[in-house]
């Protein structure tokens, strides 16, 4: 495997015929601690060159932290000495639901955007919106990401300017930040978030989502119908209610480490 860093970003080069949609790998760094595997997920489509991983510095004097000042430190790849297990996971069927809804919160976006942008490619690569009849059973996807900050939109705002160039009418992305200043603002705010907007490409609302109210329209789905989701605590229990109350399937993605 050939490795290379970037803003908390490993890519790791390799043959992506094991990988699946929402797999992921343990890692390890021996100089950090050689018996500590850490669990990440892939976020890049199947159709990428690349595995990569993006790591969230935790906290202070972590293993995260400790692999991020490595990584500053670094003037070679070389100098690293990284071990990759994996790919693990179980994939779902996403061809037996009507209608799906990927819900991340924070850095629980990247097994989402994994499994949103490779379905996003596989729908182009077989018409696009003019979809070969073979390829019907596609369901509608739609991804929300949640975040504090509107900044943290930007780590995939390749992905985002790809997708706002190319829609797809089955596939739509949402964007909410909880902690950026919306009807309250400014006007200079305003402004100064207007421009932020039309950086990332999709526009963003400044908002926190009241999940249950907003899932209500995956009740006409009911069994036909996945919310998927991958954030922390109170978000999984609200899209849980969520699915209860519409008889929708339910995943959830999290790591105990």
């Amino acid at each position: 495997h050939k490795y290379s860093f970037a803003s908390g970003k490993w890519s790791s080069m390799n043959d992506h015929a094991c990988v699946k949609m929402g797999h992921y790998c343990f890692i390890n760094v021996p100089n950090i601690s050689p018996l500590e595997w850490h669990p990440f997920s892939i976020s890049n489509p199947l159709s990428h060159s690349s595995t990569v991983f993006y790591i969230k510095n935790m906290h202070k004097n972590s293993w995260t932290d400790q692999l991020n000042r490595m990584a500053e430190n670094v003037s070679s790849v070389s100098q690293m000495n990284v071990a990759v297990e994996g790919p693990y996971g179980i994939t779902l069927d996403f061809a037996r639901y009507d209608y799906i809804v990927l819900i991340a919160g924070g850095v629980g976006i990247t097994p989402l955007h994994n499994v949103f942008f490779t379905l996003y490619h596989e729908v182009w690569s077989h018409g696009g919106n003019d979809l070969h009849p073979d390829y019907r059973f596609m369901p509608n996807v739609e991804l929300w990401w949640v975040n504090r900050s509107a900044d943290a939109f930007s780590y995939y705002l390749d992905s985002f300017r790809q997708f706002q160039s190319k829609p797809l009418d089955l596939m739509k992305i949402k964007l909410y930040a909880t902690r950026e200043r919306g009807r309250n603002a400014s006007m200079d705010e305003q402004r100064h978030n207007e421009a932020r907007k039309s950086s990332i490409a999709i526009t963003w609302e400044a908002q926190r989502p009241y999940l249950p109210r907003k899932l209500a329209f995956m009740q006409q789905y009911a069994q036909n119908g996945l919310i998927y989701v991958c954030g922390p605590q109170s978000m999984v229990d609200d899209s849980l209610l969520a699915a209860y109350s519409n008889k929708n399937h339910f995943k959830r993605e999290y790591f105990l480490w």
